[in-house]
C-alpha cells in the first residue's frame, strides 16, 4: 500500500468516526432533544471547553463554585468575556437555563470548582436562581436584643405544718415543657432535734422516685433555696409532664419542728 493510499484511508476512518458521532448525536436529539449533560471540574487556568458535532440553542447550568463563573458560545479565548451577546454569568453557586447557541461552549470560573451542564438543541425557558453566598469574618450589629423568658408558675404552695418525723408530700405532676424549678424552704420553729434535709425528687422511668437536689442540713429557724434544671445549681433534666414531690428527712428527736415548702416552675 503507497503512503498516498494509506493517507486516504486514514482520511475515510476519520469521516466515517465524525459521520458515526453526528449520526449518534442526531438520534438522540430525536428523543430528548438533549446533547449533553455532564459534571465538569475547571482545569488549572480556570477553564471548561466543550465543542459539539451538531448546534446547541440552550444549555443549563449548575454551579458549586462560591465565585461566579461566565459561560461563552466561543471557543476559549483565554480569558472570560466581561459582556456582550454570546455570554452569560452565573452566580456563586447559582444556577441557570440560557439560550445561548453555538458549537463551543466555553465556562470560565475558579481552578478546581465543579459545575453542572445540560446542553439543548432546542431553546428552553430561560430561568436563574441566585444560589448562597458563604459569610466570613465578623461585623458590628446596632440595636438591642431582647431574651424571653417564660413565665414563672407556683405549683405548690403550703402553710407552715408540724412535721417531726421524716415524710414526703403526695405526688404531684410537672406542667408539660417544664424546664427550671425553684424549691423554697422556711423553718419556722426548730427544738429538740438535730436537723432536717428537704429534697426534690422525681420518677424515673421505672417509677422510681429519685432524689435529684437537697438541702444542706437545717439546723435551725431560717430559709434555704433548691435551683433545678440547666444552667441551675443542680442541672438535672426535669422529666416534663412527669410526677414529682418533696421530701425531708429528720434526724434526732424533735420537741418542735415546723415549715413549709413552696415550688415554682418555668
Amino acid at each position: 500500500m503507497s503512503r498516498h493510499e494509506q493517507m486516504l484511508l486514514d482520511v475515510l476512518h476519520q469521516v466515517q468516526l465524525q459521520l458515526g458521532t453526528t449520526a449518534t448525536a442526531f438520534r438522540e436529539l430525536r428523543h430528548t432533544k438533549v446533547l449533553e449533560t455532564a459534571s465538569f471540574k475547571f482545569n488549572t487556568a480556570g477553564v471548561i471547553s466543550r465543542d459539539y458535532p451538531v448546534p446547541y440553542s440552550a444549555v443549563t447550568i449548575v454551579s458549586q463554585s462560591s465565585a461566579k463563573l461566565t459561560a461563552a458560545n466561543q471557543p476559549n479565548a483565554g480569558a472570560a468575556p466581561s459582556e456582550g451577546q454570546g455570554t452569560a454569568i452565573v452566580g456563586p453557586y447559582g444556577s441557570g437555563t440560557y439560550n445561548l447557541a453555538g458549537r463551543s461552549l466555553t465556562l470560565y470560573g475558579n481552578p478546581g470548582d465543579y459545575v453542572t451542564i445540560t446542553v439543548y438543541a432546542c431553546p428552553q425557558t430561560p430561568a436563574a436562581a441566585p444560589g448562597a453566598v458563604a459569610i466570613t469574618g465578623t461585623a458590628a450589629v446596632s440595636g438591642s436584643v431582647t431574651t424571653v423568658t417564660p413565665a414563672t408558675s407556683d405549683l405548690y404552695t403550703e402553710a407552715p405544718a408540724s412535721r417531726t418525723t421524716s415524710g414526703n408530700t403526695a405526688t404531684l405532676t410537672w406542667p408539660a415543657n417544664v424546664t427550671e424549678a425553684f424549691v423554697g424552704v422556711n423553718v419556722t420553729g426548730f427544738a429538740g432535734g438535730t436537723n432536717v434535709v428537704i429534697s426534690l425528687q422525681q420518677q424515673d422511668a421505672n417509677g422510681i422516685f429519685q432524689t435529684i437536689a437537697s438541702t444542706a442540713a437545717l439546723t435551725a429557724v431560717g430559709t434555704a433555696v433548691l435551683a433545678v434544671g440547666p444552667g441551675q445549681t443542680n442541672g438535672v433534666l426535669l422529666r416534663s409532664g412527669g410526677a414529682y414531690r418533696l421530701a425531708w428527712t429528720v434526724t434526732g428527736t424533735f420537741t418542735t419542728l415546723t415549715f413549709q415548702l413552696g415550688v415554682s416552675a418555668r
